[in-house]
């Protein structure tokens, strides 16, 4: 189960974004919808962010996830991809990844989801410039033993 769980949040990251094979679908979502879903996306990065800052390292356990997803990038290195940083603290590892189309950006999260470095829960938040159509993509992953930090609602 675990190895399909960075396919299945990053198909759902795809979907709520509202993107399919044609890169106008994005259209039938109001600008202002995109805004909020983006502001909301960068409010959740902000959050693991700090908590992997606060948290510190797990010298052993960070080594060894950020070798393994090396491993896999450098495997997929002939596809639309560009590590821009991979770091891993104690319970979590962040993976900034560039692309130059959007279709590039999805078939990297279908070859590397389940793969060495890539088989613990994550979640994938997709971002794109409207005016390059360039993307990035940002990977969490989260060790086992760890639950997803969960957001506070404002009132």
């Amino acid at each position: 189960m675990n190895t399909q769980v960075l396919k299945i949040i990053a198909c759902a990251a795809l979907a709520t974004i509202g993107m399919t094979a044609q890169a106008d679908s994005v259209e039938s979502i109001s600008p202002a919808q995109l805004e909020q879903e983006r502001g909301e996306r960068q409010a959740y990065r902000a959050l693991l962010d700090r908590i992997m800052g606060r948290e510190g390292r797990d010298a052993a356990w960070a080594s060894e996830q950020e070798k393994q997803i090396r491993a896999t990038l450098d495997s997929v290195s002939k596809l639309d991809v560009s590590a821009r940083n991979v770091e891993c603290a104690r319970t979590m590892c962040r993976v900034i990844l560039g692309h130059k189309t959007t279709t590039g950006q999805q078939e990297v999260l279908t070859e590397t989801a389940g793969r060495q470095g890539f088989t613990l829960p994550g979640q994938a938040h997709l971002e794109w410039s409207d005016e390059d159509g360039s993307a990035v993509t940002y990977i969490y992953l989260l060790r086992f033993d760890t639950d997803w930090p969960e957001v506070v609602a404002k009132e």
